[in-house]
């Protein structure tokens, strides 16, 4: 068994295969190459994904002649450094070995209840591997890690039809020293091409493309009223943090316009989240975050912008230029370093973050209790501004407000370990669209280009009245 700890950024397609592509000239200047091979990939599962439950994967991998069996079982990823155990058997054909499966060191990590001989082929991968070997030295220490780009498709059989995905990344894996030596050559290749961090492995998208197996979803932290303030902050980090990078990189990848909506909220609540919990974080600790947020502010409430227009419009230019915007998105490698930047710190600041907050608890009593109701009543005095004659500007004006009442929102049914009814659903989707139409008259002040200005001035008439009326059903189920 090995630990397997690597970096995995996705890329354009693009000129790969052109020598002068500045990635791979840097790579060719800088690490060794280690050749370039063909692979061919068989993910097996049961039919109810009871590997892919217990996040484990199992494949057999075709090299040339050779095959070779893998297991990789449930891990951790902190900031997009991925770390789980890693098993890899030689095998004599294309054939899954069970006796090796079935081994104790295996059993110990095996998830319960996955049966062996229930195990068949559910979905594949192909792609050209090239491969280098970089040694960089950083503050003193050496780092080696393999370099590769994979280029190919994932294949799936869904629903009697046969679906493909490309398939585009470059991975980074530890061999020798430390990740600080991977997160610096990650900095290094951010600069010739731009290299986006991704949370999403091979196998995931695998299950997604066969449509089976349980869809990955983020845990809202558990938490309860006696809990510190201090303890949960953290964790409300961590919790955006994940959600942000995942559908920034939906958004992107799958030119999802829902997903484009989901990352600007949760940008929002990071960007504010140290100012509404007061002085559990100091500033400084947040400024680095707080600035590379600021460097994705244009483009993503541009995105959130023109995703609301098009549903508002249903308007088929305003969709081509939302496809435009995600392209230049795509395509600039300043922002692709931000997102780098951001999971660095994350790796690096939030658990010495969690640790400072469990010593802070004595000093910084205040329960979620007591915050939360010091919040909700201070949040309550938004209800009071509004009326039916207000400018759409000055609609868009509380939009930190109701990002606010958002989170406040998400607490209070955690706190009241509250079910998922309609009622709750109906309350998250007003704070929604609430956030999603002041980010598109925010958007629109910023940038009066995202529109024609026939259709901002059709905003600017019609939607005081959307405001207003979703206001008043809100006023009505949060008071």
């Amino acid at each position: 068994m090995t630990t397997e700890i690597e970096l995995k950024l996705r890329l354009c397609p693009q000129n790969l295969n052109d020598q002068n592509n500045p990635l791979v000239t840097f790579l060719n200047q800088n690490a060794e190459a280690d050749g370039e091979k063909q692979l061919n990939n068989h993910y097996f599962d049961s039919d109810d994904a009871a590997l892919a439950t217990a996040k484990a994967a199992l494949r057999i991998r075709q090299k040339g002649d050779s095959f070779e069996q893998t297991l990789k079982t449930a891990g951790s990823s902190q900031g997009g450094m991925h770390q789980r155990r890693e098993w890899n058997w030689p095998l004599a054909g294309n054939q899954l070995d069970a006796d090796v499966l079935a081994g104790p060191e295996v059993q110990s990590f095996w998830p319960d209840g996955v049966a062996i001989d229930q195990l068949k082929p559910v979905f594949s991968t192909q792609f050209n591997r090239r491969a280098w070997r970089w040694t960089l030295d950083v503050n003193g220490k050496t780092t080696t890690a393999e370099v590769v780009i994979d280029q190919g498709n994932v294949q799936a059989d869904a629903e009697g039809e046969s679906k493909t995905q490309p398939l585009c990344e470059l991975e980074l894996e530890l061999l020798d020293g430390d990740v600080d030596g991977l997160w610096a050559m990650a900095q290094q290749l951010s600069e010739q091409v731009p290299l986006w961090l991704s949370d999403i492995s091979k196998a995931e998208r695998g299950y997604q493309l066969a449509n089976i197996g349980v869809r990955w979803a983020a845990v809202y932290p558990q938490l309860n009223e006696q809990q510190s303030l201090a303890v949960a902050v953290p964790q409300w980090l961590q919790y955006h943090l994940i959600l942000f990078k995942r559908t920034l990189e939906k958004t992107i990848w799958d030119e999802s316009s829902q997903a484009a909506l989901e990352c600007w909220q949760h940008w929002l609540a990071l960007r504010h989240l140290p100012q509404w919990c007061g002085k559990i974080i100091k500033r400084k600790q947040t400024k680095e975050l707080r600035n590379v947020l600021d460097q994705l502010h244009a483009s993503l409430e541009g995105l959130s912008a023109l995703t609301t227009a098009q549903r508002f419009f249903n308007d088929a230019e305003v969709r081509q230029r939302w496809l435009s915007q995600a392209q230049q998105l795509r395509n600039d490698k300043a922002l692709a370093q931000a997102i780098l930047q951001i999971g660095r710190w994350s790796y690096e600041q939030l658990p010495p973050l969690a640790q400072q907050a469990e010593a802070a608890v004595n000093i910084s009593g205040e329960t979620l209790s007591h915050y939360f109701h010091r919040s909700w009543k201070e949040a309550q005095q938004t209800f009071e501004g509004p009326h039916e004659h207000w400018h759409v500007n000055q609609w868009a004006e509380l939009q930190s407000q109701v990002s606010r009442l958002q989170h406040l929102h998400a607490l209070r049914h955690q706190l009241q370990q509250g079910e998922e009814n309609a009622p709750y659903q109906r309350e998250r989707r007003l704070l929604s669209d609430m956030l999603n139409g002041q980010s598109l008259i925010q958007s629109l002040i910023a940038q009066p280009e995202l529109l024609t200005a026939e259709q901002t001035e059709q905003l600017t008439d019609e939607l005081p009245y959307e405001f207003w009326g979703r206001w008043l059903e809100l006023n009505s189920a949060l008071r």
